[in-house]
């Protein structure tokens, strides 16, 4: 009896511990996405008003304000068309960004979040004045078990 009571909790635990994980990953990529596009209001004001988008001054420290007020965010990137790092907050000091570097080269169309590697990426086209300008990709650990 004792033994199936120890079965059935560990069996629920399993199971919780499962929901648990992936009901956080949304959740995450919510807090994410809410982030972004508060930083991106911010860059397409000053791009509205005549500041070319790869001349923009202060955008790293920038970053690394939003990092630092929203600290679920591993890192924040913005890259251009092509792949290349344009600013950043945090991701220079990230120890593996091979799987990152893949999603930066080929950034999607549209908002997305997956994990890539040990984050999650979210990746949110920066499109100013009907142009692709940009996308900005920020990063939020998964959960631990």
């Amino acid at each position: 009896m004792a033994t199936l009571l120890v079965l059935s909790t560990m069996l629920l635990s399993w199971l919780a511990l499962r929901s648990f994980e992936q009901d956080l990953p949304p959740e995450m990529a919510r807090t994410v996405t809410a982030v972004s596009y508060s930083a991106v209001q911010v860059l397409e004001k000053a791009y509205d008003n005549g500041v070319p988008f790869q001349e923009m001054v202060g955008v790293d420290d920038f970053l690394q304000a939003v990092r630092k007020d929203n600290p679920s965010v591993a890192y924040m990137l913005i890259s251009d068309a092509q792949g290349k790092v344009l600013y950043q907050s945090g991701y220079a000091a990230l120890a593996d960004k091979r799987d990152l570097q893949w999603v930066i080269a080929n950034a999607p169309t549209e908002t997305t979040t997956a994990q890539t590697g040990a984050y999650f990426n979210t990746s949110v086209p920066l499109i100013f004045q009907h142009n692709r300008v940009a996308t900005l990709h920020l990063g939020g650990e998964p959960p631990r078990a």
